[in-house]
C-alpha cells in the first residue's frame, strides 16, 4: 500500500507525462483525463507556471462539461480551476481568471443554486473592467432572477446596467410616458418602408449592441404587470 503523499506523487507524474505526450489538437478530447490527475495533485503543484496551465485545463474541462449539461462536474473543474490562481489574478492573468468566474457563474445558474451564482457574480461584477465582462455577468444575473420568478430584481438589474450606457428607463413608466415613446417611435419610422432597413449599415457601436441585447432579455419580463 502507498500513501496519500505517494499516489499524489504517481497522479501528478502520469498527468505531466500525458500532457507532454499529448498533442495540442487532442487536448480537448482528452482533457478530463488529464485534469483528473493533476486535481488529484493539486498540492504538489508549487510552480505557478504550471499552475496557470491546469487552471487553462480545468476551463476547457469544465466548459466541455457543461456542453453536456454535466453541471456539478464542471463546477467542481471550475472550482479546481480558480483554485490553481495566484492571489493577486484579477491584476495579473485577467481573462483567464474572467473566464474561470463568469463559467462558474454560468454554471451555478444552470445547475439551480442561485445563492452560489449571486455571490460568484458580486466577485466579477467588482473586478470587471469592461462593460461587455459585465453585461455577460447582468445577463445570467436577469435570467436567474427570472427564473426565480423575482422578475423586479431582475428588471433593476436591467434598468441600472443601461444607466451605465446612458439609457434611462422609469421602473414604473406611466401611461402617458408610455405613450409618448410610442408616438415618438411612430415620427421616426413614419415615411420607412419595411425593405428600406435591409439597406441600414450594421450597428457596430459597442454600447449600442449591449444595450439591444440586454434588452431583448428583459422584454419579456416587462410583460408581466405583477413582477
Amino acid at each position: 500500500m502507498i500513501d496519500d503523499e505517494q499516489k499524489q506523487a504517481v497522479h501528478l507524474q502520469i498527468g505531466r507525462l500525458l500532457l507532454k505526450n499529448t498533442p495540442t489538437d487532442a487536448l480537448e478530447e482528452k482533457v478530463f483525463e488529464i485534469v483528473e490527475h493533476f486535481n488529484h495533485s493539486i498540492e504538489l503543484l508549487n510552480n505557478q507556471v504550471e499552475r496557470l496551465k491546469i487552471a487553462e485545463l480545468n476551463l476547457m474541462a469544465g466548459q466541455k462539461a457543461k456542453m453536456a449539461t454535466a453541471y456539478e462536474a464542471a463546477i467542481n473543474y471550475l472550482t479546481m480551476g480558480r483554485e490553481c490562481l495566484p492571489q493577486n489574478t484579477w491584476e495579473t492573468g485577467y481573462d483567464l481568471t474572467f473566464k474561470l468566474f463568469s463559467e462558474a457563474t454560468e454554471v451555478a445558474y444552470l445547475n439551480g443554486d442561485f445563492e452560489q451564482m449571486e455571490q460568484l457574480a458580486q466577485v466579477v461584477l467588482q473586478y470587471a473592467q469592461t462593460l461587455s465582462d459585465e453585461a455577460k455577468i447582468c445577463e445570467i444575473q436577469i435570467l436567474d432572477y427570472s427564473a426565480q420568478n423575482q422578475k423586479r430584481k431582475a428588471l433593476k438589474i436591467a434598468l441600472a446596467f443601461l444607466k451605465k450606457l446612458d439609457i434611462h428607463f422609469p421602473e414604473e413608466p406611466t401611461e402617458g410616458e408610455v405613450g409618448f415613446a410610442l408616438q415618438t417611435m411612430q415620427i421616426s419610422l413614419s415615411n420607412k418602408s419595411i425593405r428600406s432597413f435591409i439597406d441600414l449599415p450594421i450597428m457596430k457601436d459597442t454600447h449600442k449592441k449591449l444595450a439591444m441585447h440586454i434588452m431583448a432579455i428583459v422584454i419579456p419580463i416587462t410583460h408581466h404587470k405583477s413582477y
